[in-house]
């Protein structure tokens, strides 16, 4: 199913694709278009939850949400990061 959906994002043909020619392109657009919109993303999370902290007055709730966004930007940040050596490491 997945190699069906990716080739058809990517234009490959299914009758022709080789394992190889997937991979490069999935490398292709992990690293072109996946990650740095990530990061993007991800920044712009903990800024958005900078600015909760900082004008949360100690309401516990508040800082709770901050919080929360924060380490939760930082865990998604981890595993894009890390899933192109996953993906390395398993297809060898």
């Amino acid at each position: 199913m997945f190699y069906h959906i990716f080739c058809t994002i990517t234009g490959a043909t299914p009758a022709f694709a080789q394992f190889e020619e997937v991979t490069d392109q999935f490398y292709l657009y992990y690293s072109k278009l996946i990650v740095p919109t990530g990061i993007i993303l991800a920044v712009i999370v903990i800024v958005y939850a900078g600015i909760v902290y900082a004008s949360s007055q100690g309401q516990p709730d508040k800082l709770g949400l901050a919080k929360e966004l924060i380490v939760g930007a930082l865990i998604g940040l981890f595993i894009l990061l890390s899933a192109g050596w996953i993906v390395t490491q398993i297809v060898g």
